[in-house]
């Protein structure tokens, strides 16, 4: 079980096989912690990569290491944590990364940018996950996540 500290969901539309980007979609308000839909959401993707042992420490496009801005605005966020305007400009810029690089890339699409601060057992969590739409969970437009 996790506890979910701060949540918000973006997106970006990509037409796939171009790197034509139309519309981005950076959200100002965090969402209620405590929706079941969104608690539901959380832990079924930590089910699936938040198990111990697996962590990615960042995430690439390309082989040439490239980690851009994100790292170091990462280690200033969790230098402080529960910091809710932080937390949505740290989720801003890894919407600037994500999009910036899905355009270089031909095969990339767009959709829903799950980001969450979430701890579960002794160990803290700061998720970024890209959402399809699937049964079981849609969003309103405001994109706060309810069940169907």
């Amino acid at each position: 079980m996790i506890t979910l500290k701060t949540a918000i969901i973006h997106s970006f539309k990509k037409l796939a096989k171009t790197s034509f980007i139309s519309e981005v979609v950076k959200k100002e308000v965090v969402l209620n912690t405590e929706n079941p839909a969104l608690l539901f959401l959380v832990n079924g993707i930590n089910g699936l990569i938040g198990k111990e042992g697996n962590s990615v420490v960042y995430g690439q496009f390309a082989d040439d290491e490239r980690q851009g801005p994100f790292p170091r605005r990462f280690t200033e966020f969790v230098a402080v944590q529960d910091d809710e305007a932080q937390f949505i400009e740290l989720t801003h810029l890894a919407m600037d990364q994500l999009v910036e690089q899905a355009g270089n890339q031909v095969l990339s699409t767009g959709g829903h940018i799950l980001c969450a601060q979430y701890s579960s057992g002794a160990s803290n969590f700061f998720l970024v996950a890209s959402m399809k739409e699937r049964d079981g969970i849609q969003l309103d437009e405001n994109y706060v996540p309810k069940r169907v």
